[in-house]
This record gives C-alpha cells, sequence and structure tokens, in this order.
C-alpha cells in the first residue's frame, strides 16, 4: 500500500467535527471543491511543509513526521476573503478510533486526538496564494 491515504473529508462532517474550534475563531467560511490541479497543488504544499518542519524539528521533544502509515484528510472552503484553503488533518492509521476497513468513516468524520505526539498533526494550505500555515504537531502527554 502507498502511504499516506488521502481521505477528503465531508463538509458537513469537517463543520460538525471542528464546530468548537470554528467557534472559537468565529472565520465564516463556505463550502469548496478541489480540482484536479488544485489537489495536486495541495499535495506538493503539504510535502514541502513536511520537509521544512523534518529540517526545524527539535529532536529533544518531538521526531521527525514520516508519513508511511498515515493517513491524510482533508476538506476545502472558501474564506470571507474568497481564498480557498485546504485544511489538512494527518494522523497513523493504526492509532485511531476510526474502523481501518471503512473509508467513508473518515470521510465523515475527522480523527480528532489530544496530544499523540508527532503521529497526529494538522496545518492549513492556502490554495490561492500557495501558502501554509506550517505543521502543527499535537502535544505529547
Amino acid at each position: 500500500m502507498e502511504y499516506p491515504i488521502y481521505y477528503e473529508l465531508n463538509f458537513d462532517g469537517f463543520k460538525n467535527s471542528l464546530k468548537f474550534e470554528w467557534e472559537l475563531t468565529q472565520e465564516e467560511i463556505s463550502e469548496a471543491h478541489l480540482s484536479a490541479q488544485e489537489t495536486k497543488l495541495m499535495k506538493k504544499l503539504l510535502i514541502s511543509a513536511l520537509m521544512a518542519y523534518n529540517e526545524y524539528v527539535d529532536h529533544n521533544e518531538y521526531e521527525r513526521v514520516d508519513l508511511d502509515g498515515f493517513g491524510i484528510q482533508y476538506v476545502a472552503y472558501s474564506n470571507k476573503k474568497g481564498e480557498k484553503i485546504s485544511w489538512i488533518n494527518g494522523f497513523t492509521l493504526e492509532n485511531n478510533s476510526h474502523n481501518l476497513e471503512d473509508a467513508s468513516s473518515f470521510e465523515a468524520h475527522a480523527v480528532l486526538v489530544l496530544d499523540g505526539g508527532n503521529r497526529y498533526f494538522e496545518t492549513t494550505i492556502n490554495l490561492t496564494t500557495g501558502t501554509t500555515d506550517g505543521i502543527q504537531i499535537h502535544g505529547s502527554a
């Protein structure tokens, strides 16, 4: 199997899973869809962000992120400026609460964790500007 495995998270599942987070930011968003070219760009920018993270990671606290065995959830939305954003949620496939045999589970609900270290990360990619917010690793307990 080739990793990472990408799962397009549906917009309602995204909003419901992260309702608390979006209520805190009060950001107005609307559903968007990625073209094949935008999906390719998203993947390229994600790999670049991970390479930058791995180059600068503090090895005393975290390890490099290696996408072998990872799943990547993504969902596209437009912000109030009209920019197309892709929210990325990376997680190890073996240590999560979803059924690995049922891809629809990964497409309907975000994998949410507290802690987990470099086995879980998030980022957002602005496809309009071609920029990322950097890799946000979940804390370690």
